[in-house]
């Protein structure tokens, strides 16, 4: 196409031709710039987090939910996952405001594969959805003994992916819940998080978590 219309310029006044020539090499550089942006979108993983709570062979819902992390994309290598769930609690103790996130133990048990595509990993908690209310009703409780007012929570997920592709590229890829979100709104998002305090839904000691919350600010 290049040399079909250099060829063509062949008799035109050199300012016309000067203008077509520039024109030629611009459309030229476009075209590249967008077929080079089509092949790395077709080399690119994809990623899907799902979270849906678990129904019965009788369509009846159960008392549990899952996650899954999805590629629908082009493979990788070197996968890994990190979700935290966390639960903030807001409250007025003592004339002071308080605004405390713990980590709940929300998937106890989880998989994952280092490398590939489809289903990279996933996780379920066996009846986490009464147990985490459950929590809440027990801390509202005690936490009201205390003396605490107006007291709030809130529930999310984060999610972490790294991953490198074919040609050894590593990349991050972040999650709040479903929505893909960019590096800083998952890093703010976990700030005031004592990573290494994990609350179990199991055996949760409230007496435990009330003093913690009440101690911190």
């Amino acid at each position: 196409m290049k040399r079909f219309l250099l060829n063509a310029l062949k008799g035109i006044p050199s300012t016309i031709q000067l203008v077509l020539a520039i024109t030629t090499l611009v459309l030229t550089y476009n075209i590249g710039k967008e077929q080079n942006v089509i092949s790395s979108l077709q080399y690119s993983p994809v990623f899907i987090f799902n979270i849906e709570q678990l129904f019965r062979k009788d369509y009846t819902p159960t008392q549990s939910e899952k996650f899954e992390i999805i590629n629908e994309g082009y493979p990788v290598n070197n996968f890994y996952s990190d979700i935290d769930s966390i639960m903030e609690i807001t409250f007025y103790f003592k004339g002071e405001f308080h605004r405390n996130k713990l980590k709940i133990d929300y998937f106890s048990v989880q998989s994952r594969k280092s490398g590939g595509k489809e289903r990279m990993s996933g996780g379920i908690g066996e009846n986490n959805i009464s147990m985490f209310s459950s929590l809440k009703s027990k801390l509202q409780e005690s936490l009201t003994e205390k003396g605490a007012k107006q007291i709030a929570f809130s529930f999310e997920h984060l999610t972490k992916i790294s991953y490198s592709d074919m040609d050894q590229v590593e990349s991050e890829m972040y999650f709040l819940n479903s929505e893909r979100v960019k590096r800083d709104v998952y890093v703010k998002s976990l700030e005031g998080v004592d990573r290494f305090y994990i609350v179990s839904l199991y055996e949760p000691n409230v007496d435990e978590i009330t003093s913690k919350l009440l101690l911190s600010n």
